[in-house]
């Protein structure tokens, strides 16, 4: 007996079987980001600009999730340039969790927040803040460190693995080895909490 697997659309397509007896498919990956930017619209890029930097460690860029979903960080970049080029310099870079005190909270400068939908309405729901001078200071748990030469960048994938529950925080800052300028930039998205 035969039997004919039709499409659920009412289109009169017919599912294929390959000579092993299995089901030919064609399917279409995205990563996880991508799929909630299109479908659920809460994708989101969080920067903290241009700021000036100096020779001592200073806060670039505060993340903290309000929201009751988890954010999901996608990827964390950081980037920056000397005031006067020079060869064989470098910056540290620091992420902190659990930010609790210091100057780049304290001073709340709004950081820049774009849905990566830009036909979205939905806003991101946390406080984001950037450093303005190199004397912000950053009070948290060390969570990992990055070496840049200058001028240069790093980009971090996380492919969501990193994530911000309710009221939890991410701070970046940098350490150049001269001044110059240097920025940040995060990429999340939320997603509801599996029940």
């Amino acid at each position: 007996m035969n039997s004919i697997i039709k499409d659920g659309k009412g289109k009169g397509f017919s599912a294929a079987v390959t000579e092993e007896q299995r089901l030919s498919t064609d399917t279409t990956s995205r990563s996880r980001g991508s799929f909630i930017s299109a479908v659920k619209q809460e994708s989101y890029i969080i920067s903290s600009n241009y700021v000036t930097t100096a020779t001592s460690e200073g806060g670039v860029l505060y993340i903290k999730n309000t929201d009751s979903r988890n954010f999901h960080v996608t990827n964390i970049r950081v980037c920056a340039r000397l005031a006067t080029p020079a060869a064989g310099h470098d910056a540290k870079w620091r992420a902190y969790l659990d930010v609790t005190d210091g100057t780049l909270v304290t001073d709340a400068s709004a950081a820049l927040v774009t849905n990566t939908n830009t036909s979205a309405s939905k806003t991101f729901q946390g406080d984001v803040y950037k450093g303005v001078t190199s004397a912000e200071t950053v009070t948290g748990s060390l969570f990992e460190t990055i070496i840049d030469h200058l001028p240069g960048h790093s980009v971090d994938l996380w492919d969501g693995m990193l994530i911000l529950g309710k009221d939890k925080t991410l701070a970046l800052s940098v350490e150049p080895s001269a001044a110059g300028e240097a920025c940040a930039r995060v990429i999340g998205y939320y997603e509801d909490l599996e029940a």
